[in-house]
């Protein structure tokens, strides 16, 4: 997504994001639509049989008070929790970027860096979380949406357009406004989150981490560090502070700011347990990091 920014960006052209929110998406698939689309990819009429007793075999209650009401039966949607879910939910997922690549072959709509991808990139999808990509064509823009209406109206998955976001890449704020009215959703801007991640077409800000650094925050304000011993702590930051931005170090070079912030509340919890009382480092971060072989705790640092 980032290189399609960029590259946007680099050529000076006029690009439309279209950031979807799709409603309740588990629970809104149609059933028939979604055994039509089993049938139609080619899986027997056991397995179709199979994966309609398992969605539709569930009852569900509602628990209010501590008192458990009657069950009864729902009528779309698939079942949360059940691991077969997220296989079907990306079965009837997959038919929008179907229908997307018809209308792209069909010269109905168009998307960005068409210059290294014929036709463009128009549909980033993964599960529920949805992102359009689109050149400065109102027309197309229009049959953009009458095909996510289509979409929605055969799925039965619903676009929550005033949760959606619209954002230009070289656009004035006419041309924001307009798009904005057509597809009926707030203006938004950069940095755009995507797959939990930041991302912009030009270089990302120490602001654009700044909620890390909070959800760490948040995290320990919950945890009572000062009543656990030193290996309980050293237990949490390996298993939970250390970890938690692997997934976005693996993308993304941290600046210098965050990286110390993030070290500092590791540092922090290790010696004061989250307490507001300074204390006394009693050994070099340093020390810590190192292995236990090399007398440290094996601690990760994020400082190279």
């Amino acid at each position: 997504m980032h290189g399609i920014l960029h590259e946007t960006k680099r050529r000076k052209e006029v690009g439309v994001i279209l950031k979807l929110d799709f409603e309740k998406a588990y629970d809104k698939v149609n059933w028939s639509f979604l055994f039509e689309v089993l049938k139609l990819s080619g899986f027997s009429g056991k397995w179709c049989t199979w994966m309609q007793q398992v969605v539709t075999g569930g009852t569900v209650s509602v628990k209010l008070n501590d008192k458990v009401g009657p069950y009864f039966v729902s009528s779309k949607g698939v079942r949360q929790g059940d691991p077969l879910s997220p296989i079907l939910f990306n079965v009837a997922a997959d038919c929008l970027a179907r229908m997307v690549r018809k209308a792209q072959r069909a010269n109905l709509i168009t998307g960005l860096t068409e210059n290294l991808i014929p036709g463009g990139v128009i549909l980033l999808q993964y599960a529920d979380d949805t992102i359009v990509c689109l050149q400065n064509d109102m027309t197309k823009a229009r049959n953009m949406k009458l095909l996510l209406y289509f979409y929605e109206m055969m799925s039965g998955l619903k676009i929550n357009f005033s949760k959606s976001e619209i954002i230009m890449i070289h656009g004035d704020n006419s041309l924001n406004t307009q798009y904005a009215d057509l597809f009926n959703c707030q203006i938004g801007g950069f940095s755009l989150k995507y797959l939990g991640v930041p991302i912009s077409p030009g270089r990302l800000h120490i602001k654009d981490w700044l909620p890390l650094v909070e959800k760490n925050e948040k995290k320990l304000a919950s945890w009572k560090g000062s009543s656990l011993s030193i290996a309980g702590r050293v237990t949490l930051i390996n298993s939970c502070l250390s970890i938690t931005f692997i997934y976005h170090m693996s993308m993304y070079l941290f600046p210098k700011t965050i990286v110390n912030s993030l070290e500092k509340q590791r540092r922090s919890f290790l010696w004061q347990g989250g307490g507001r009382k300074r204390k006394y480092h009693l050994v070099k971060w340093l020390t810590v990091c190192k292995s236990k072989k090399k007398g440290g705790l094996g601690v990760k640092t994020f400082i190279e």
